[in-house]
């Protein structure tokens, strides 16, 4: 399993300017020849005296990615270092970041030039796979020190890879802080006057006069409810990380509103209603944000407009951004977009609720935005964009995939609804994961203005992206518009765990470029049914295509396995497939009216290996693609109700022919599962998409996306029950209770063998204990329907329940 190490030391740096997040050292080797020996680079490397053979060291490309390549001439205690002599500022927080590659054991240091003090050191860490990257960062104080070595040590020969060093500063502050004390600033458009304090019983009025008060870290800004304000709010200053700056709300009734609406007798509407420009550390909630421009303002492009706009112009990185109980509605840029002016104005309409958005770095001139956080907010009627996150890159052969693209990025349990296009939309993102969501009506075009096009979630040139648990529904749009759709040239994305349900495009979409592409454990109901007379087979339910911006380049190690797709409707799909290295299998294909791949089968293996196996077939699917299918399945599935109209009913009980018909066929793993926002994913799947435990050593896995290993006869129980404060039910040999946030599940003393999961609506444990004869189960922010699952003695009881909050 790849790990991540994170080793952190506090500091904050008061009353002089720092150069927080500022690349110190970077080196990815692609820069340098085939063959070039490790004194080029400006590493050197010391081993064992006593070993009696040599290390050497030179840089290697494998697909042109270069990297330094360590190897001995004999086995022994070689314990291979490998040292880089780094200038740095002293009594200054860094964060260290490389990637190494071997299977045997080894660790990541940082000493003093001298080499007899170590400021950080990780414990030994192993690969499970020899050929696994493993990204490790740790964080240390350089002291006095103004140079320092950093280390990679392996505890003995063999061969050693590593890449992608990265040295940046990291730092509290950016701009000289006075030792100011917080302040509440409150505002009020209906009760309020410039002239008054800017307290609670004395508020001011306006975006103006808050834009031009300097902020400081720990300060609160307090709108009062059921207000509208109209204009352009700057936030003018940073928080730190111990004492952000926070933009809330204060009194009772709506949500106060945010504007950029002036009207064209004040110069027209502004671009964004909120601007963080270069200032970082600042936490929204409970606030709204509207900014319906009717009239355009000079300096800003017609087609553009924002809600909150986070922007990066300065030489340094923005980090620390949070979002809570945020609202967003009615974005429109002043100038429509028709899908008639075509595929240019479509990518010029630069509209959205929040954009992040950094300028493309140069020599010199290196920053992002990182670490942002959004959770429980709420988009409703939006001509484009929900979230856009965009960094614009660098020149070719400039800096890293990493320090060019805007970094851990999470979005948790938010809901869009009726969005013009994509609800989030990450460009050059590094790190990010977006679960748990809702996503109605992306594509929508119950506004003539609105662009009538959208995936829920679509990816450009992004590293490292998890998309799990989310509700996809009713997506239109006349191009893309699946349930999510992976654009182009994206490495390592995974889509897993997602219900998808009348998407017009299709269910899987993946373009040129990409590698490492997984669909797993998804339902998708009724997908693909577009009908596009410019383009007849426009409706997929498999579509991987090999054209890119700059031509053609073909999608590689593509993985579409124990996905659910049911069909329940009268019309036909296509499967495209043209990519390189693509592998189906444990699929479960089930046709109960239309058909899928009649319109078309098209399968390239590209000079790269096709791969499809185990999957399930009923009803009406595509010889032309079945035939092809290694061990196709049929029989019976016994669905739980397939027409309840939920993700639940697609569960299978005993007696399907899918149980124990699967291939054991691991995937690609998530490079850095465990670690940093991706803590609690697994870089092979532990749990199926109802929370079923998997087992990667099972040889038979059961086809679909449900692994619940019933026998025949045996059917589920989910009878609702409803579940309040201190109210207690039983269920069959044991009982639920709640207190508080505390769920409590006794079971009887005589039952052994006992394990309970309970997990939420989206399928996610919460937790699970074994073989205890009181399990107490802490449920925090959990309220709504969930489930309870007590496995004893292989029998399975499973209640769904609906907590009162």
């Amino acid at each position: 399993m790849m790990r991540y190490l994170t080793v952190t030391i506090g500091l904050f740096l008061l009353g002089m300017n720092c150069f927080a997040n500022k690349i110190q050292f970077e080196n990815n080797f692609n820069n340098y020849s085939s063959d070039a020996s490790i004194t080029e680079t400006g590493f050197k490397i010391q081993y064992n005296k006593s070993y009696k053979g040599e290390v050497n060291g030179k840089v290697v490309k494998e697909n042109a990615n270069g990297f330094l390549k360590l190897v001995t001439t004999t086995n022994g205690a070689a314990n291979i270092q490998l040292l880089k002599n780094i200038q740095v500022l002293p009594n200054t927080e860094y964060e260290f970041t490389l990637k190494t590659r071997s299977k045997l054991k080894r660790y990541i240091a940082v000493r003093d030039n001298k080499n007899t003090t170590t400021l950080v050191k990780t414990d030994l860490f192993q690969s499970e796979n020899e050929n696994e990257w493993v990204t490790t960062t740790v964080s240390f104080n350089s002291g006095s020190n103004s140079q320092i070595k950093l280390v990679v040590y392996q505890n003995w020969s063999g061969t050693l890879a590593v890449d992608d060093y990265e040295l940046i500063i990291k730092s509290a502050n950016k701009t000289a802080t006075a030792n100011v004390a917080p302040r509440n600033y409150y505002l009020s458009s209906t009760k309020g006057s410039d002239k008054n304090s800017g307290k609670k019983t004395s508020p001011w009025k306006s975006l103006e006069k808050i834009s031009k008060t300097k902020l400081h870290p720990g300060d609160t800004i307090f709108f009062n409810k059921g207000d509208r304000f109209d204009g352009h709010f700057v936030v003018n200053g940073s928080g730190n990380i111990k004492q952000p700056i926070v933009i809330s709300s204060y009194g009772r009734g709506a949500l106060p509103i945010i504007t950029g609406e002036v009207g064209e007798k004040n110069g027209g509407d502004y671009r964004e209603a909120i601007l963080v420009q270069n200032n970082d550390h600042i936490y929204f909630e409970k606030i709204e944000v509207h900014n319906n421009r009717k009239s355009n303002r000079k300096g800003a492009r017609e087609q553009d407009a924002y809600g909150i706009l986070i922007f990066n112009t300065n030489k340094t990185t923005m980090e620390d951004f949070s979002f809570d109980k945020v609202v967003f509605r009615n974005v429109y840029a002043p100038k429509p977009v028709l899908k008639e002016k075509g595929e240019q104005a479509f990518n010029n309409l630069e509209v959205s609720a929040i954009t992040f958005l950094t300028n493309r770095n140069a020599e010199g001139d290196v920053k992002q935005i990182r670490d942002v956080v959004m959770q429980n907010c709420y988009f409703e009627n939006l001509q484009r964009l929900g979230v856009h996150i965009k960094h614009k890159g660098a020149a070719k052969g400039f800096g890293t995939e990493k320090s060019n693209s805007n970094v851990n990025f999470v979005f948790r349990n938010n809901e869009f609804h009726h969005t013009g296009g994509t609800c989030i939309l990450p460009i050059r993102t590094y790190n990010c994961l977006i679960e748990g969501n809702i996503f109605n009506y992306p594509g929508d075009n119950s506004d003539p203005r609105m662009a009538a096009r959208g995936s829920a979630v679509w990816t450009w040139r992004c590293v490292n992206t998890v998309i799990q648990y989310n509700q996809c529904l009713h997506i239109r749009g006349y191009l893309d518009s699946h349930g999510v759709h992976i654009d182009h040239e994206n490495l390592n994305t995974f889509i897993q765990y997602n219900y998808m349900e009348d998407c017009e495009g299709g269910f899987v979409e993946i373009l040129g470029g990409n590698m490492n592409s997984v669909y797993r454990y998804n339902v998708s109901v009724n997908d693909g049914w577009r009908k596009n007379p410019k383009w007849k087979t426009s409706n997929h339910t498999i579509w991987l295509n090999s054209k890119t911006p700059g031509g053609h380049h073909l999608p590689d190690n593509n993985y579409i396995y124990n996905n659910t797709i049911y069909m329940d409707s009268a019309y036909a799909t296509s499967i495209d497939m043209k990519g390189m290295n693509s592998y189906v299998y444990n699929n479960l294909f089930y046709v109960n009216k239309g058909s899928i791949g009649t319109k078309q089968v098209l399968i390239e293996d590209n000079g790269g290996e096709i791969f499809i196996s185990n999957n399930y077939y009923h009803g009406d699917v595509a010889y032309k693609f079945t035939s092809q299918d290694r061990k196709s399945i049929k029989g019976k599935v016994n669905f739980l109700n397939a027409d309840n109209g939920s993700r639940d009913g697609f569960i299978t009980e005993g007696g399907s022919s899918i149980i124990n018909a699967g291939i054991n066929k691991p995937g690609p793993i998530l490079p850095v599962a465990g670690t940093g926002i991706f803590k609690y994913v697994s870089s092979q799947p532990r749990i199926d998409f109802y929370g079923n435990p998997i087992n990667p050593n099972d040889p038979t896995p059961n086809i679909g996306a449900c692994n619940l290993k019933m026998k025949a006869g045996e059917k589920m129980n989910t009878s609702a029950i409803k579940l309040t404060r201190s109210e207690e039910v039983g269920v069959y040999d044991f009982n639920v209770h709640m207190d508080s946030q505390v769920l409590s599940i006794e079971v009887n003393a005589s039952i052994q063998n006992c394990s309970v999961e309970i997990f939420d609506k989206y399928g996610r444990i919460r937790k699970y204990v074994v073989e205890d004869d009181t399990k107490t189960i802490a449920l925090p922010l959990l309220t709504g329907k969930c489930y309870v699952r007590v496995n004893y003695n292989g029998y399975i009881v499973t209640k769904a329940i609906n907590v009162a909050g």
